[in-house]
């Protein structure tokens, strides 16, 4: 079974073979915790780092040949203008709420975003999956996660790990089951300040 947080990355990155992606601007519901995680990114790394870009809203077409092309729409995407690397960093929330039927959805149980997955990889997109409690808990070693995968392919000069030693390592969760999902307790807003 997988663990929180899921890092994926392409292996094209490892040869160097990367290809941007065009973003639009996207209308897609988001969740609790995008704009938390976001603001949070967006503090430490706009700010203090002129190469990075954080953004949210923007959506991605994954073009797969003959087919419509897919259009998804990352919760934050962090953009290194240094490695010309894309990072597609998403909030798994286990279930969603139908109003209408007044029910509970499983969402993100193991295997649902696999072709999603794929799919940010064969564009040559780093993906990086947090469960909605590692956010709500742990903002701070959030942003150190994402930092730590943005080292592996900067230059030993321009890591960013060097600023975030003092913040612990994110701890671990579970991924869940489609049956699992439901009785997942959520929280409801963010807990702590950033940074």
């Amino acid at each position: 079974m997988s663990t929180y947080p899921i890092t994926l990355i392409p292996e094209s990155l490892n040869q160097g073979r990367i290809s941007p992606s065009p973003l639009y601007i996207s209308s897609a519901p988001k969740g609790r915790f995008d704009d938390y995680l976001f603001d949070a990114l967006y503090s430490f790394f706009d700010s203090r780092f002129p190469e990075l870009h954080v953004t949210k809203r923007m959506k991605v077409q994954y073009v797969n040949s003959p087919d419509k092309p897919i259009e998804y729409t990352p919760d934050v995407i962090v953009f290194d203008r240094l490695t010309n690397t894309f990072i597609d960093i998403e909030i798994d929330e286990p279930w969603w709420e139908d109003k209408g039927r007044g029910t509970r959805e499983p969402n993100h149980y193991i295997g649902r975003d696999n072709k999603r997955n794929e799919n940010f990889l064969q564009m040559d997109w780093v993906v990086i999956r947090f469960a909605e409690q590692q956010v709500y808990y742990a903002i701070n070693e959030c942003a150190k996660v994402v930092a730590s995968e943005l080292d592996k392919f900067r230059a030993k000069k321009h890591k960013l790990c060097p600023k975030l030693d003092s913040i612990p390592d994110l701890f671990k969760i579970s991924q869940w089951t489609r049956d699992e999902a439901i009785n997942i307790w959520r929280p409801s807003k963010p807990s702590k300040k950033l940074f």
